[in-house]
């Protein structure tokens, strides 16, 4: 009794820790925040206020994450802190998650511990205020839930199994796919037509929300859009996700060989592969890291759990040393990547102190020359602005950047601004997506603009952005 006190305190004291950790790397800047935090406060914000997305803004993700953080805004009021404090609990209760994920296949506390602790490494690599992360929140849970249904083998466990990954489609529609689609071959390859009822009844409810939009209006916009438009301007060369892939395949290859005693291990081994795949597009280091937590557990799975064909002893211990080589140089790897990231992130932080703010000291610029209220455009990546001013856009469009010139959304922007005349825009000339390659300056509507707006101030402390005033000779 008194072992389990103690393991209860210490596991308690280590979430506090984490938790405190988490609200941390958030203090005390704004500048701080990544464009894609601010792109989902303001989003959030706008729903709250009553916007629909997809109709009163543009947006080619599933809205879960933004709904979600939308209810928060309603209760508590739009604020920063909300929205932190909403993604430490939920990371918070999705490390409690992984935990008991680890378990079913271990219960070794070490093991449990490695495991937890490269997931934590791995959150150090991206933005948490995402809805990348909460769909990787999510899809801990769905993969947990399905794996535990697998073994209980009762209806109840293979609805909320469902659910969860209905959820995950609600966060991000690939991720929410990549889970949906393990569930179901599982389920299918099982032939226990029953349960498939209850796992497609979980899904069921989970997209009855889905319904506020038409099919035509959801497909064209959570699917096609994407389709056309996310490859053309992120796709990365997927060299690190083929080596990913091919350690997941070749775990998979070793446990078919010896015939691994690990009940629901294959479902999960199918949820790791293809949540892996699904970011096949945009498989670079940060994204990479969202979909790596699965391969700790396949791993220490392979090496703690009983294989029905025995090798002879030394071509066990050769095997054994060998996977032991090559998840420690995978390991290696990802700290390496997590050692660069934190360096990066520092290195970001101390040259904006020396700088001095950028989001602040935009948004005190907006609110000294705008009255509550008045719709203002920023472009071409700088979201967060609205929220922080508390000044809606002009547009549909809170991020509108890309590299085609004859992108639709740049006319649809230009049709915006026409109608709404915005007094003030601010835009920030050779941005951070200028420099990754993801838009070039001199789009269509930095042409409308240079031909309706006068430059009133190019200079915002050490930074160049440009706050335009629309010419007076303008009929408004």
């Amino acid at each position: 009794m008194r072992k389990r006190i103690l393991t209860i305190a210490v596991i308690a004291a280590a979430m506090v820790a984490g938790g405190v950790a988490l609200m941390l790397r958030w203090y005390p800047s704004l500048d701080q925040l990544d464009a894609d935090e601010g792109w989902m406060l303001t989003q959030a914000w706008q729903i709250s206020q009553g916007l629909v997305p997809y109709r009163d803004f543009s947006d080619f993700h599933t809205p879960g994450a933004f709904y979600l953080l939308a209810a928060v805004f309603k209760i508590l009021g739009p604020s920063y802190l909300a929205a932190r404090l909403l993604t430490v609990l939920l990371t918070l209760a999705t490390t409690v998650v992984l935990d008991r994920l680890t378990k079913i296949f271990t219960q070794n506390i070490w093991h449990r511990i490695s495991v937890l602790a490269l997931w934590w490494a791995f959150l150090c690599m991206y933005p948490l205020l995402t809805p990348n992360h909460y769909a990787n929140l999510a899809s801990i849970w769905a993969t947990y839930l399905l794996v535990a249904a697998w073994r209980q083998r009762r209806a109840g466990w293979y609805f909320s199994a469902g659910l969860a990954a209905g959820v995950t489609v609600w966060m991000v529609q690939t991720r929410g796919a990549a889970v949906m689609a393990a569930g179901l071959f599982v389920i299918v390859a099982s032939r226990r037509w029953q349960i498939l009822r209850a796992y497609a009844a979980g899904l069921l409810v989970a997209a009855l929300p889905f319904l506020v939009w038409s099919p035509v209006e959801l497909v064209r916009n959570v699917v096609f859009s994407p389709l056309s438009q996310y490859p053309q301007q992120f796709y990365s060369p997927p060299y690190l996700l083929i080596q990913t892939i091919g350690v997941i395949a070749g775990i998979g290859l070793l446990a078919w060989l010896v015939r691994l005693q690990a009940p629901g291990f294959w479902p999960f081994w199918l949820s790791a592969f293809l949540l892996a795949a699904s970011i096949w597009v945009r498989a670079d280091v940060v994204y990479l890291a969202m979909v790596m937590w699965p391969i700790p557990v396949l791993f220490i799975t392979c090496m703690v759990s009983p294989w029905k064909i025995t090798l002879r002893p030394r071509g066990q211990r050769v095997t054994k040393i060998v996977l032991v080589y090559v998840g420690c140089l995978l390991a290696a790897q990802w700290i390496g990547w997590a050692t660069i990231n934190a360096s990066a992130g520092l290195a970001l932080q101390r040259e904006l102190v020396q700088r001095g703010p950028f989001l602040a000291a935009v948004v005190a610029e907006v609110k000294s020359r705008t009255q509550p209220g008045e719709a203002i455009f920023v472009t071409p990546n700088s979201p967060g602005v609205y929220f922080f001013s508390d000044r809606p856009n002009a547009t549909r469009f809170n991020a509108l950047f890309g590299t085609d010139p004859g992108a639709p959304f740049f006319a649809e922007a230009i049709a915006d601004l026409e109608r709404t005349r915005p007094r003030i825009v601010v835009r920030v000339p050779n941005s951070f997506v200028v420099r990754r390659g993801f838009h070039r300056d001199g789009s269509p509507v930095d042409q409308y603009l240079d031909a309706h707006y006068r430059v009133a101030q190019s200079q915002i402390g050490d930074y160049a952005v440009q706050i335009l005033e629309r010419n007076p000779e303008t009929p408004e």
